[in-house]
């Protein structure tokens, strides 16, 4: 392999359904946190946030056969399966399942070419597929937190 990559590992866990309200966005990924701008304004407003709960970000398009104009995402934080979730945020229900999971570490500027390795080298290796369900990325902490280098993003892929 190349020596001077990340090293990078994946695992395979059952992750639980999850809860997420958020503000749907549509473009180019990279540029999401536009939409995560306005959902922490929400929170903010209605006195959303709650320990325990973070970001997460859910992708509906793959961004390699889809214009990026055209890709549709959610940025979102998890919430409790009873919350009331109201416009303009959006609910989305995970679902439970085995999904491989990829711990990156470092500048969100790098999290396409980690999902480039996990789908295009990865994935193909691993004898498993991608169920039809969307990708989505959990925060583990945030540029508010920690430097570039430093951030923790988990990138969740539903397999089959």
């Amino acid at each position: 392999g190349d020596r001077r990559g990340p090293l990078r590992k994946v695992e395979i866990r059952r992750a639980p359904a999850l809860t997420v309200a958020g503000i749907a966005y549509r473009g180019p990924y990279a540029e999401i946190g536009v939409a995560f701008g306005r959902l922490h304004e929400v929170l903010t407003n209605r006195a959303l946030y709650r320990d325990g709960e973070y970001n997460v970000a859910i992708y509906f398009d793959d961004a390699t056969a889809t214009p990026a104009a055209e890709c549709r995402a959610l940025a979102g934080r998890s919430m409790a399966a009873d919350a009331k979730i109201e416009p303009p945020l959006e609910r989305v229900d995970l679902m439970a399942g085995e999904h491989a999971v990829l711990r990156h570490v470092g500048p969100y500027a790098d999290l396409g070419r980690a999902y480039a390795w996990l789908l295009g080298v990865w994935l193909p290796g691993s004898g498993r597929a991608a169920a039809n369900r969307p990708c989505y990325e959990i925060y583990v902490n945030t540029p508010m937190d920690v430097e570039p280098k430093s951030l923790i993003t988990d990138i969740y892929v539903p397999l089959e």
